[in-house]
């Protein structure tokens, strides 16, 4: 059995293609690419529901997905994905 190399793909992320449903424009999908070492999130502005739209340069394989969130009632309890295949 072999194992999956653990890539950070944000590189061929087309961040100008992508967007969230739902988000509040002060915690707003940017600020998931954003590494300048401060804390920033991504936040609804209306209900506990967003919908994330990343598109990618090239075809990506995904193994897993990381998430950091706070361990209290603010964190998602599911998340579902959906694939768009060309």
């Amino acid at each position: 059995m072999s194992s999956a190399t653990e890539e950070n793909i944000t590189s061929v992320i087309n961040k100008s293609k992508c967007f969230c449903l739902n988000e509040d424009t002060n915690n707003s999908h940017t600020n998931l690419f954003s590494f300048d070492g401060t804390e920033k999130y991504l936040e609804s502005d209306c209900d506990e529901q967003l919908l994330l739209h990343l598109e990618f340069q090239q075809s990506v394989k995904l193994n897993s997905l990381q998430f950091e969130t706070l361990m209290d009632d603010t964190s998602p309890c599911r998340v579902k994905l959906f694939i768009n295949k060309p």
